[in-house]
Order: C-alpha cells, then structure tokens, then sequence
C-alpha cells in the first residue's frame, strides 16, 4: 500500500511525496523540510551570522576593543574590497522605527575555520549590552542554532539537529532561573502551534524570532546586501573570538 501525505493550509491543498525519486536520495523529513519554497535541500547553506540591534559603527568598535583585549590584530578594510575575503562583513539598515540594524557574517570562509561563534557572539553582545541574535545552519547534522539576547545578555539558546548533534531549548531569565525544552515542541509553541503538532518548519521559526528583532528578510551569505564595514582579523593569532 502506498501512503500519501498532503498538506492542506490558506494556499489550497499539495501532495508530499516523502519517497526518495533514486537511489541514494534522502526521504523527505518532516521537522526541517516543509518549506513553502522547495524542499529542504533549498535551505540555508553553512553559515553563522549575528543580528544586532546597533550601527554597523557600534559592531566594529566593540570588535576592535575585543580584538585589543585579547591582542589580536584587526584591521579595518572597508575601503579595500580586495581584502574582504574570508572578512567579518557588515551590514546596516535603518528600521522603520530609525534605529539602525546591523548583520555580522563571513559569506567567504569555510565554515570550519570562521569566527563567529555562540562564545563570540556572547562576547560581542557583552560588550554592546544591546538586543541581538546570534543564529546559522550547520548542514552535516541538519543543525540550525539560535540565541537570543536581551540587553547583551543571553535570553534563549535553541538549537535543533536533523542527525545527532546539539538539540535544547534553553531559557534564561532575568532573575537568575533557566528552563529546559524539548526544541521541537518549544518551536512549536512559539509559532502558536500545538507541540505535538508533526510540521514544524524550522526555518519559520528561527525567521519568527528573529522577525521581533526588525530582520524582515534573512540572507545567510548577505546576498545583494550593501556591505557598509569589513573587518579583518589576524588568522595567524585566532581561531576564534572566545
């Protein structure tokens, strides 16, 4: 007997076909595949990335400060697109509220040897004490990670894995208590699903929480983005910033 699955939602109703088309292929998983722009193998590519509720101007002055602190030499490139590559690059846009948001990412290194980190992001967020997130997809174990910060300060750590990897929904509050989650149903909940619920769409989460941030649209590798800074650091001294 062959099983079917549709999913039926505002756009009308669509067949699923679960069933690898050759031998080789990856069934089709319902916790991280479900995209309404394809399947999952058009999701996000490696990456990490910060959202930071600060002016481009802001990031890289609390970098250079940390890069003095832990005597790593950085330079600032901004003017010299021939040495952005495998750069920390820059992104800021003004919201509609005129405060600025700035992207933090580094579209032209490796994903083994890049920068930035939760222990990074922890120590950039430290020293703005400003709103923010941390967040990327690594794709070996189908991971995607999320933190959340709150006034420099860490409010959420959510990470879920397709393959065995880091999967917690941690949360932090102000006076000191932490709660533990199972990632999927706290996704779940978030979105104003039920929790037991068997589509979730792992990037529409991580796209919901970061939406409260003013990020209307994600791009892992900030594709057509105007670059506003570039920073780089000395690769000889720092594997990476924590």
């Amino acid at each position: 007997m062959t099983r079917c699955w549709y999913i039926i939602d505002a756009a009308g109703w669509r067949r699923i076909d679960v069933a690898p088309k050759r031998k080789g292929e990856k069934r089709w998983d319902f916790w991280s595949d479900f995209r309404v722009d394809g399947p999952g193998d058009t999701g996000w590519p490696a990456f990490t990335q910060l959202v930071v509720r600060a002016s481009a101007q802001a990031v890289c002055r609390a970098i250079a400060e940390l890069a003095a602190e832990l005597e790593i030499e950085c330079t600032d490139v901004s003017d010299q697109p021939d040495q952005w590559h495998e750069a920390l690059m820059l992104n800021e846009q003004i919201l509609a509220d005129g405060q600025p948001l700035t992207l933090l990412s580094e579209p032209s290194t490796d994903f083994d040897a890049r920068l930035l980190d939760p222990n990074a992001a922890e120590l950039i967020f430290e020293k703005l004490g400003v709103d923010g997130a941390f967040f990327g997809h690594e794709p070996d174990a189908g991971t995607l990670m999320l933190s959340m910060y709150r006034q420099g300060l860490l409010a959420l750590s959510w990470s879920d894995s397709i393959q065995p990897g880091p999967s917690h929904a941690l949360t932090f509050y102000p006076d000191g208590r932490a709660t533990a989650e199972d990632p999927r149903p706290f996704a779940l909940s978030r979105l104003g699903q039920e929790p037991t619920s068997p589509f979730l769409d792992r990037y529409a989460y991580v796209a919901h929480e970061l939406a409260k941030l003013g990020l209307d649209e994600i791009s892992p590798l900030l594709t057509n983005r105007r670059i506003s800074a570039a920073l780089r650091l000395d690769p000889e001294n720092v594997r990476h910033l924590g």
